[in-house]
């Protein structure tokens, strides 16, 4: 059920957004948040058998319904989005990262 929600707030993402819109989806991410507590809950009972259960319906869950799907973007907000799946980075950006790191690391010091 997790999972089906997940799948239906990334297909319902691409709508325009209206009041009603608005509300479906603030819906859909209590449910999806009251779900998942409720599922750390039974994990939590230390019932190997239950959390088994859990751990392979989330498992299932995600394979059958969410594994084709792209990773959602870094940010939300539709200037700083590229357009691109999220991904591994590549080397390129891993260099890039590590000199800016690098120079704002020799400017605090």
């Amino acid at each position: 059920a997790v999972e089906g929600l997940t799948l239906a707030r990334r297909v319902a993402a691409g709508q325009t957004p209206s009041r009603t819109w608005s509300a479906a989806m603030l819906a859909l991410h209590g449910v999806q948040l009251a779900l998942g507590y409720a599922l750390m809950l039974v994990a939590m009972t230390y019932n190997v058998e239950l959390f088994a259960c859990v751990l392979l319906g989330l498992v299932l869950g995600h394979g059958l319904l969410n594994l084709g799907m792209h990773a959602p973007a870094a940010s939300l907000d539709p200037c700083c989005q590229q357009g691109e799946p999220v991904g591994i980075p590549n080397d390129e950006d891993v260099r890039r990262h590590s000199i800016r790191n690098d120079a704002s690391f020799e400017d605090a010091g």
